[in-house]
């Protein structure tokens, strides 16, 4: 019983630290969102608002009823989208995706 207790323990000490690892967090909303300066983000997506990137979404931007803005230093690594609005990447900004 205590082979198994301490395996277990050890797994969990082996694993724990991969979560600080872990895929970022997807930002949704209903109205604006904003990724800081600083922050990283999976995706970014605004229902009826826009969309405005100041640090890094790994994934994609999308506005579904407004604008994407990507400001200089900033960098979305997926595909921006603004259904209902413009897509406004400024000079010195990083994009990828299509």
């Amino acid at each position: 019983m205590q082979r198994i207790l301490v395996g277990f323990l050890t797994a969990v000490a082996l694993v724990a630290p991969l979560s600080a690892v872990a895929a970022p967090q997807d930002r949704v909303a209903h109205g604006d969102v904003v990724v800081g300066e600083g922050e990283q983000v999976g995706d970014a997506v605004a229902f009826g608002g826009d969309v405005t990137v100041r640090g890094w979404v790994t994934g994609d931007a999308v506005s579904m009823g407004g604008s994407v803005r990507v400001v200089p230093g900033a960098r979305v690594d997926g595909d921006i989208t603004a259904l209902g609005g413009s897509v406004i990447a400024e000079p010195g900004a990083v994009t990828g995706g299509d």
